[in-house]
């Protein structure tokens, strides 16, 4: 049975259902623009004077190749083209050799923008790794969800945003409370370690729906999932910069942070490229059930809107094969979840700095 609509506001339908989702980056403009104005009006000025200091350009130019390639490789590798087309082998190699040249780039650096000294941080590595654990997860679980709230649910767009509005909720409030507590305590492996428990038995709860799984429980194990990153997100870049001296804490916090943008593009890529491939043989496979008109369905064009106009078998088998799809893709978000957790209990505990 599809899930009822959620109820309509004139605002958000607007957005969602007729102007089109690119407003949502284009309403980013004014208020970047605000904050601009705020920021040049409000800021205090410094009379200060600082050194000099020296960009890294090589280090840049060689990270941001290495990153480029590597991303381009996952998201076509498997779907547009196979892996062992000469362009994937080509993409990949072409990460190997940027991977090299910007180590090599940052030991010679004199003011590296990824130190390799950062390397000899136990917590550092630790806290970089499940930061990109925590992005690539969520990404890869919230990637295909709206679409799959609308394909087999039957939901508005809308309707369909709203059931991840639980998950921020969730996320914000755990914050609050991971930040107080380890104010309060002084401690937070154990926090960690909680978190990261909670992140794993909610995606392995992910991988169980089915065709008849509530949406309100779906939204609930979300919230689930929401709150054990709510837990570990901000406090992780607190344990890096309590590791390094005040120098170093601006490219630690930096570093930890381009390592978590990288988990978002590379979960959203693998996430994709996992579940494209998966709903076209599952898809080809239903259809050649229902009179051979797996011919007329292209998977990689499907809609909402598409698959709601199809016949009822059609539609039904549809459904099927992207539940099917997206089942694996949370068994390998709920894998590496796992490894978050086991970098987690390799955390040392150190007093955090006044």
């Amino acid at each position: 049975m599809p899930c009822p609509r959620s109820p309509d506001l004139s605002w958000a339908v607007f957005f969602t259902d007729t102007v089109g989702w690119r407003w949502a980056f284009w309403m980013n403009v004014p208020l970047s623009a605000l904050a601009v104005l705020v920021a040049a009006t409000t800021l205090p000025t410094t009379r200060r004077s600082y050194e000099k200091g020296s960009f890294d350009v090589r280090g840049t130019l060689a990270l941001a190749a290495a990153l480029s390639t590597l991303t381009f490789a996952i998201s076509l590798g498997g779907s547009t083209l196979p892996w062992n087309s000469p362009i994937i082998l080509g993409l990949l190699a072409g990460t190997a050799i940027a991977a090299i040249a910007f180590s090599r780039a940052e030991t010679h650096a004199v003011q590296p923008i990824m130190s390799p000294s950062l390397l000899e941080s136990r917590n550092f590595l630790v806290c970089a790794t499940g930061g990109f654990i925590t992005m690539f997860v969520m990404m890869g679980t919230l990637t295909y969800l709206p679409t799959y709230y609308q394909v087999v649910d039957q939901m508005s767009a809308m309707g369909a945003g709203y059931m991840e509005l639980p998950m921020n909720i969730a996320w914000f409030v755990a914050s609050l409370i991971s930040g107080a507590l380890v104010a309060r305590r002084g401690r937070y492996k154990r926090l960690m370690v909680v978190g990261f428990v909670l992140l794993v038995v909610g995606v392995l709860t992910l991988c169980g729906i089915t065709l008849e799984t509530p949406v309100l429980l779906i939204a609930a194990v979300l919230s689930l999932v929401g709150f054990g990153i709510g837990l570990t997100f901000e406090i992780l870049v607190l344990i890096v910069q309590n590791e390094f001296p005040a120098s170093d804490v601006g490219m630690s916090t930096a570093a930890t942070n381009l390592v978590r943008e990288m988990g978002t593009t590379l979960g959203t890529a693998v996430a994709g490229a996992l579940f494209t491939s998966r709903l076209a043989d599952t898809l080809s496979q239903g259809l050649a059930s229902v009179g051979g008109v797996g011919m007329l369905v292209n998977a990689n064009a499907l809609t909402p809107a598409i698959v709601r106009s199809l016949p009822d078998a059609v539609r039904e088998t549809v459904r099927l094969a992207y539940n099917d799809a997206l089942v694996p893709v949370f068994w390998v978000m709920a894998a590496l979840s796992a490894c978050g957790l086991a970098c987690m209990l390799l955390l040392r505990e150190r007093p955090l700095a006044e």
